[in-house]
Formats: structure tokens, C-alpha cells, sequence
């Protein structure tokens, strides 16, 4: 590196800075989609010479299906006391997504369907849908970080994902910040 500067290293598979990969919300779980189809296909980054330095994701949406408890458990509600004036309104669960959690279900699931161009296949595709991926395809993957709201209906997205990431031998974190809604950082 001395006597050649940086294009010595040009070749050099570590040469050059740490790629990172992240995104919130559906960005995140594009981002994660990314990350695991360069587990299952490395040459696809630099022609298989770089590898991804880690990913971070902020509210990733990667259950396609919707169905975890939280997408119910978490939804938004107004809950009034009329006994108590000024004080008697509080507001639980996700502030982005106010509507009745049936009506929820049904956009998100919609949007899911939308996002896999209407292959419902690909809803629990291990890819499209990172939330169902494998072992396998976790095995060997760069660090992940992990930040949701715990008033946010997708939060079980990311805590059973980095649980996955985490049994399969990924360095895995996971911040979980209570009172927060989707995409709050």
C-alpha cells in the first residue's frame, strides 16, 4: 500500500469502504429482501467479490401476510373516560395506521399482494417476504440492527426476524422502544 497507494489494492475483494444496506418501514424490508437474495446469490454484488458489512432497519415491514399478533394487539385506539374531563383521553397502539385493525389487515394484506405483483406465493416467499425466511439463508449473513416501536402494529416483523437471525448465528440486534409508533426515529 506504501510504494502503490490505493489502486495496489484495487483487486483486493476487502478493498474499499463497508457496504451497508438499510431502510424503515417497507424500504427495510426491500433492504432485508436485498440483503438475503445476496446471501442466496453473492456474485451479484461486485461479481461476488464484496460482501454487505451489515444492515439496519428501522420499522422494516417483512411479513407480507400480516399476520403476526401485533398487527391486531398494537392497533390504534382512542379510549376516552367521560368521568375525567380534560384528562380523559388517551391514545393507544399505532398512530400511523388509525383505522379499525380489520381495515387494516385488509390494506396491509393488499399492499403485500401489490408489492409480489399479485403471486400470493411470494407473500411467504424466504426473499420477497424476509420474515419467512430460513436458517439457511440467514446462516453467514452480515450483522443486523434492528430498531421498531412497541406500539407499532408490524413490530412482531422485526422481533421474530432478528430472534430467526439471531438462532441462525447472526450477530442480531434489536431495540424495541415502548409507547413508539411505526417509523418513529
Amino acid at each position: 500500500l506504501a510504494s502503490n497507494g490505493p489502486r495496489g489494492l484495487s483487486n483486493h475483494p476487502d478493498f474499499g469502504p463497508p457496504v451497508f444496506i438499510g431502510g424503515d418501514s417497507s424500504g427495510g424490508g426491500s433492504a432485508m429482501a436485498a440483503l438475503l437474495k445476496l446471501q442466496v446469490a453473492p456474485d451479484l454484488f461486485v461479481g461476488g467479490s464484496r460482501r454487505l458489512a451489515g444492515g439496519f432497519f428501522y420499522s422494516p415491514w417483512t411479513n407480507l401476510k400480516c399476520n403476526t399478533p401485533e398487527y391486531y394487539s398494537n392497533a390504534y385506539a382512542k379510549i376516552s373516560n367521560p368521568f375525567l374531563k380534560d384528562a380523559g383521553e388517551a391514545h393507544v397502539g399505532d398512530l400511523m395506521f388509525n383505522g379499525h385493525p380489520s381495515e387494516n389487515a385488509e390494506a396491509f394484506q393488499g399492499n403485500g399482494l401489490q408489492y409480489v405483483g399479485g403471486n400470493k406465493s411470494r407473500l411467504v416467499d424466504p426473499i420477497f417476504s424476509p420474515f419467512h425466511t430460513t436458517a439457511e439463508i440467514l446462516r453467514g449473513a452480515p450483522p443486523m440492527y434492528f430498531a421498531v416501536g412497541a406500539a407499532e402494529s408490524i413490530e412482531g416483523d422485526s422481533t421474530i426476524l432478528a430472534q430467526k437471525a439471531a438462532m441462525s448465528g447472526v450477530q442480531a440486534y434489536l431495540d424495541i422502544y415502548n409507547g413508539m409508533w411505526h417509523v418513529f426515529p
